[in-house]
């Protein structure tokens, strides 16, 4: 018997520092509205159970991101029992890095429950390419953008009215067709801040929570999607950031607040007031966000950010070529990002930049321009946190080819692969960039805990082999409580049958090998068995 109106699963694989904000803000918005919501973090579900065997760094590895994407753990799918999920309708909040899995996880629960309604909503499905990697017959229906509204008038109507909702990609022999646009909520105060109170916060890294005080941005950067996705700049009110601030702080230990906003001083006198009110309240809070380098920004603002608990900016640097910036359509240049570093770290705030290597007009000559600001600002600067090759997928640049002399290798296979017509610059250009950057970043000491960079796109990382994965969590029972190890033992089941890798019995075995013999001649099963003993060798040998 169904107990919830609808089931939000997070798919993995998603950071496991913190539960991911979207799906905070749907769960708040439609318990409001008086829904009964189940959530499901299958991501850090996973986390754990792979952790808890070794196999913890395919999340930690950023090697692994591509083999994600590739769909090579879809495998791991199987381990979830699907019976628990008690929706009548099941919504997947897609990440790029999770849309393959959470697809896998939708082919599976519509064989399980055919009758449920399964929709997809977040990021990796907003434009129609991201769309079309979910099979029509596999959901119901894609919400493009922000959710809040779509999903609460999507439980108010009957499933055959929902074409009349805005800001939908529904299914038709032609593939997924959005059936109109949705304008953005302006009043983003309507919006009620999330609770958390549906998730366990001590199975995530890291004791914090991610904050979004605002939505869209100021900036026009010509390799950026984000104003794509979020059209204009919004923000909550003073006193609605700030009751979300005191009631997080005071219901749960969290040592850090990251806010996810494109940036944080978009409004300047929004950012003042919210900054005096925190003080005025007493609350102690520490808290981080992305800044954009603004030479209007008033002095006096950093230090009361700073006496405010706020800790790290963002920083999107970028590039150290004023020319570069001037083509990205960036609003600084090396002069003011310089400054801006300067008045952050004088006022104790920790400043961690971005930094984007072959932009296309990008010349040596630009590059090098790039190492000089690095090092001559490295007072300034406490950390890189963000180094990547320029990727173009889904950037205004890609109706801009001609006019930046950019050619396509293959579209949208991740976004790097182009080359440059006037001067050098393709993969192979920007991965020797990238290699230099590296090590300028390393002789500097600049390398922080955490590194967001597109460098695993280059390696090549071979992801564990299923076979190995299976033994090591077939062994996982024997730390187990008995009254565990039934439903462990399904999960394995689950896991064998995904892999056709049933164990057979001697008799099998021979009955097997004669069919082999038969169909095949005596000298190809020979070569056969050879392979197989290689193979399972190479995976003992894998095996952490």
């Amino acid at each position: 018997m169904k107990n919830y109106d609808i089931t939000l699963i997070v798919p993995p694989m998603w950071s496991t520092t913190a539960p991911w904000t979207a799906s905070g803000f749907l769960c708040e918005a439609l318990r409001k509205r008086g829904f009964r919501v189940q959530f499901l973090d299958y991501n850090i579900q996973l986390f754990h159970a792979c952790q808890s065997i070794g196999f913890g760094n395919l999340w930690s590895d950023p090697s692994f991101i591509q083999n994600w994407e590739d769909c090579a753990f879809d495998y791991l799918s199987h381990i979830f029992d699907l019976d628990e999920i008690q929706g009548g309708v099941i919504g997947f909040c897609a990440t790029q890095t999770g849309l393959r899995s959470a697809v896998t996880l939708a082919k599976r629960i519509r064989d399980h429950f055919p009758r449920r309604k399964i929709i997809f909503g977040g990021h990796a499905v907003y434009f129609p390419d991201g769309a079309t990697v979910v099979p029509v017959d596999v959901a119901d229906a894609i919400c493009k953008g922000e959710g809040e509204e779509v999903v609460c008038e999507m439980l108010n109507k009957d499933f055959r009215r929902w074409r009349e909702i805005p800001g939908l990609y529904l299914p038709t022999d032609k593939g997924w067709v959005l059936n109109q646009e949705r304008p953005p909520v302006t009043d983003l105060d309507q919006f009620p801040w999330p609770t958390y109170s549906e998730v366990d916060l001590s199975r995530y890294t890291k004791p914090y929570l991610g904050l979004v005080g605002s939505r869209g941005c100021l900036g026009r950067c010509v390799f950026c999607s984000e104003r794509q996705r979020f059209p204009g700049h919004r923000f909550r009110s003073v006193a609605n950031q700030v009751d979300e601030l005191e009631y997080l702080s005071s219901t749960y230990p969290i040592e850090h607040f990251p806010y996810y906003d494109s940036l944080v001083n978009g409004n300047y006198q929004v950012l003042r007031e919210k900054a005096e009110e925190i003080i005025r309240r007493g609350l102690k809070v520490d808290y981080s966000g992305n800044m954009m380098v603004r030479e209007s920004m008033a002095d006096d603002l950093f230090p009361l950010l700073r006496k405010s608990g706020f800790s790290v900016a963002f920083i999107g640097i970028e590039s150290g070529s004023a020319a570069t910036l001037a083509r990205m359509r960036k609003r600084h240049n090396p002069r003011m990002a310089a400054d801006f570093l300067k008045k952050c770290h004088n006022a104790g705030i920790r400043t961690e930049i971005n930094i984007i290597i072959g932009f296309p007009t990008e010349t040596e000559t630009h590059f090098q321009e790039t190492l000089d600001f690095v090092r001559d600002n490295r007072q300034y600067i406490d950390n890189i946190i963000s180094l990547n090759t320029f990727g173009l997928a889904h950037s205004d640049l890609c109706d801009k080819l001609e006019e930046y002399g950019i050619v396509i290798d293959r579209k949208f296979a991740n976004g790097n692969e182009w080359h440059t017509r006037e001067h050098p610059n393709d993969i192979g250009v920007r991965r020797a960039r990238m290699e230099t950057f590296l090590k300028l970043e390393e002789t500097l000491g600049l390398r922080g805990e955490y590194l967001f960079s597109d460098e695993h796109y280059f390696g090549e990382n071979p992801p564990p082999a299923p076979e190995s994965f299976l033994e090591a969590y077939q062994k996982a029972d024997e730390s187990l409580a008995p009254e565990d190890r039934l439903k462990h033992a399904a999960s394995v089941d689950r896991l064998r049958l995904a892999l056709r890798l049933r164990h057979r019995t001697p008799v099998e075995t021979a009955v097997k090998m004669v069919a082999s013999i038969r169909g095949r001649g005596l000298l190809k099963s020979v070569r056969r068995i050879r392979e197989k003993i290689r193979r399972e060798a190479m995976t003992r040998r894998q095996s952490p």
